[in-house]
Protein backbone atom coordinates (compact mmCIF):
# COMPACT_ATOMS: atom_id res chain seq x y z
CA UNK A 1 0.00 0.00 0.00
CA UNK A 2 3.12 2.57 0.68
CA UNK A 3 4.07 2.81 -2.77
CA UNK A 4 0.72 3.69 -4.12
CA UNK A 5 -0.13 5.83 -1.58
CA UNK A 6 3.53 7.86 -1.66
CA UNK A 7 2.20 8.13 -5.41
CA UNK A 8 -0.60 8.94 -5.04
CA UNK A 9 0.25 12.02 -2.51
CA UNK A 10 2.71 13.22 -5.03
CA UNK A 11 0.48 12.98 -7.65
CA UNK A 12 -2.12 15.38 -5.11
CA UNK A 13 0.57 17.70 -4.20
CA UNK A 14 0.89 18.53 -8.24
CA UNK A 15 -2.95 18.46 -9.34
CA UNK A 16 -5.29 19.48 -5.97
CA UNK A 17 -8.16 18.79 -8.36
CA UNK A 18 -7.46 14.88 -8.28
CA UNK A 19 -9.84 13.27 -6.23
CA UNK A 20 -7.41 10.34 -4.55
CA UNK A 21 -7.88 12.12 -0.85
CA UNK A 22 -10.01 9.11 0.35
CA UNK A 23 -7.97 6.52 -1.39
CA UNK A 24 -4.52 7.94 0.45
CA UNK A 25 -6.44 8.23 3.81
CA UNK A 26 -7.21 4.54 3.51
CA UNK A 27 -3.63 3.38 2.44
CA UNK A 28 -1.88 6.10 5.27
CA UNK A 29 -4.45 4.41 7.67
CA UNK A 30 -3.56 0.85 6.61
CA UNK A 31 -0.11 1.93 7.11
CA UNK A 32 0.23 3.64 9.87
CA UNK A 33 -2.64 1.55 12.48
CA UNK A 34 -2.50 -1.60 10.96
CA UNK A 35 0.66 -2.57 9.30
CA UNK A 36 2.52 -5.33 11.16
CA UNK A 37 5.45 -4.04 13.20
CA UNK A 38 7.74 -5.37 15.12
CA UNK A 39 7.89 -4.74 18.81
CA UNK A 40 9.80 -1.66 18.59
CA UNK A 41 7.37 -0.21 15.73
CA UNK A 42 9.65 -1.00 12.96
CA UNK A 43 7.37 -1.72 9.76
CA UNK A 44 7.72 -5.68 8.98
CA UNK A 45 5.94 -8.69 8.29
CA UNK A 46 4.97 -12.04 9.44
CA UNK A 47 5.29 -13.69 6.35
CA UNK A 48 6.90 -16.35 4.95
CA UNK A 49 8.65 -16.07 8.30
CA UNK A 50 7.72 -14.08 11.73
CA UNK A 51 8.95 -10.88 12.74
CA UNK A 52 10.64 -10.43 9.61
CA UNK A 53 12.31 -7.11 8.08
CA UNK A 54 12.98 -6.85 4.54
CA UNK A 55 15.07 -4.10 2.79
CA UNK A 56 12.81 -3.73 0.12
CA UNK A 57 9.63 -3.31 2.89
CA UNK A 58 11.24 -0.47 3.36
CA UNK A 59 10.02 1.16 -0.16
CA UNK A 60 6.55 0.01 0.89
CA UNK A 61 5.73 2.32 3.56
CA UNK A 62 8.33 4.67 4.48
CA UNK A 63 8.15 6.62 1.27
CA UNK A 64 4.63 7.36 1.90
CA UNK A 65 5.01 8.51 5.84
CA UNK A 66 7.34 10.74 4.14
CA UNK A 67 5.51 12.45 1.70
CA UNK A 68 2.16 12.74 4.23
CA UNK A 69 4.80 15.25 5.79
CA UNK A 70 4.03 17.17 2.80
CA UNK A 71 0.60 16.75 2.35
CA UNK A 72 -0.92 17.50 6.06
CA UNK A 73 1.14 20.12 7.02
CA UNK A 74 -0.85 20.25 10.43
CA UNK A 75 1.76 16.85 11.21
CA UNK A 76 4.47 17.45 9.18
CA UNK A 77 7.40 17.35 12.32
CA UNK A 78 5.08 14.25 13.52
CA UNK A 79 5.13 12.20 10.03
CA UNK A 80 8.88 13.11 9.33
CA UNK A 81 10.28 12.21 12.59
CA UNK A 82 8.28 8.92 11.95
CA UNK A 83 9.69 8.39 8.69
CA UNK A 84 13.09 8.81 10.44
CA UNK A 85 12.57 6.32 13.05
CA UNK A 86 11.41 3.90 10.64
CA UNK A 87 14.36 4.20 7.92
CA UNK A 88 16.90 4.30 11.21
CA UNK A 89 15.24 1.55 12.94
CA UNK A 90 15.15 -0.58 9.33
CA UNK A 91 19.17 0.69 8.96
CA UNK A 92 20.59 -0.78 12.06
CA UNK A 93 22.98 -3.83 11.69
CA UNK A 94 20.98 -6.95 10.45
CA UNK A 95 22.43 -10.12 8.65
CA UNK A 96 23.75 -8.85 5.10
CA UNK A 97 21.84 -10.17 2.38
CA UNK A 98 23.25 -8.97 -0.83
CA UNK A 99 20.04 -9.44 -3.10
CA UNK A 100 20.17 -6.36 -5.74
CA UNK A 101 16.76 -5.50 -5.72
CA UNK A 102 16.36 -5.23 -1.73
CA UNK A 103 19.31 -3.12 -1.49
CA UNK A 104 17.94 -0.88 -4.55
CA UNK A 105 14.85 -0.42 -2.47
CA UNK A 106 16.48 0.40 0.42
CA UNK A 107 18.36 3.40 -1.17
CA UNK A 108 15.40 4.31 -2.98
CA UNK A 109 14.01 4.71 0.19
CA UNK A 110 16.61 6.87 1.42
CA UNK A 111 16.21 9.26 -2.02
CA UNK A 112 12.86 9.52 -1.07
CA UNK A 113 13.24 10.68 2.75
CA UNK A 114 15.87 12.83 1.89
CA UNK A 115 13.75 14.40 -0.65
CA UNK A 116 11.55 16.19 2.07
CA UNK A 117 13.43 16.14 5.05
CA UNK A 118 14.73 20.20 5.41
CA UNK A 119 18.00 20.57 5.53
CA UNK A 120 18.40 22.06 8.47
CA UNK A 121 16.48 18.43 10.32
CA UNK A 122 18.35 17.21 13.34
CA UNK A 123 18.76 13.29 12.09
CA UNK A 124 19.48 14.75 8.16
CA UNK A 125 22.81 14.29 8.59
CA UNK A 126 22.58 10.39 10.03
CA UNK A 127 19.99 9.66 7.51
CA UNK A 128 22.35 11.13 5.05
CA UNK A 129 25.69 9.13 6.16
CA UNK A 130 23.45 5.53 6.16
CA UNK A 131 22.70 6.30 2.35
CA UNK A 132 26.49 7.31 1.24
CA UNK A 133 27.85 4.18 2.66
CA UNK A 134 24.87 2.05 1.40
CA UNK A 135 25.81 3.89 -2.11
CA UNK A 136 29.60 3.03 -1.79
CA UNK A 137 29.16 -0.36 -0.41
CA UNK A 138 26.88 -1.45 -3.71
CA UNK A 139 28.86 0.72 -6.34
CA UNK A 140 31.95 -0.97 -5.17
CA UNK A 141 30.72 -4.27 -6.39
CA UNK A 142 29.21 -3.08 -9.87
CA UNK A 143 30.13 -5.21 -12.60
CA UNK A 144 31.89 -3.92 -15.50
CA UNK A 145 29.49 -3.94 -17.95
CA UNK A 146 27.64 -1.67 -15.63
CA UNK A 147 24.67 -3.19 -14.41
CA UNK A 148 24.67 -5.39 -11.10
CA UNK A 149 24.04 -9.04 -10.04
CA UNK A 150 20.94 -10.54 -9.24
CA UNK A 151 23.01 -11.28 -5.85
CA UNK A 152 25.52 -8.74 -5.59
CA UNK A 153 28.56 -10.37 -4.19
CA UNK A 154 28.22 -13.26 -6.62
CA UNK A 155 29.28 -12.54 -9.80
CA UNK A 156 28.12 -16.28 -11.41
CA UNK A 157 24.19 -14.54 -10.38
CA UNK A 158 22.59 -12.85 -13.73
CA UNK A 159 23.31 -9.29 -14.44
CA UNK A 160 19.94 -7.93 -12.98
CA UNK A 161 18.04 -4.95 -15.27
CA UNK A 162 15.56 -4.26 -12.35
CA UNK A 163 18.19 -3.88 -9.75
CA UNK A 164 20.36 -1.62 -11.92
CA UNK A 165 16.83 0.79 -12.62
CA UNK A 166 17.00 1.20 -9.43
Amino acid sequence: AGAVCAAMIKVRLKDGSLPVDGLIDNYFDFIINKEYRLADGTFARNRPQHNTLWLDDMFMGIPAVAQMSCYDKAQKEKYLAEAVRQFLQSSTDHPAFCWARANGWAMLTACELLDVLPENYPQRAKVMDYFRAHVRGVTALQSGEGLWHQLLDRNDSYLETSATSI
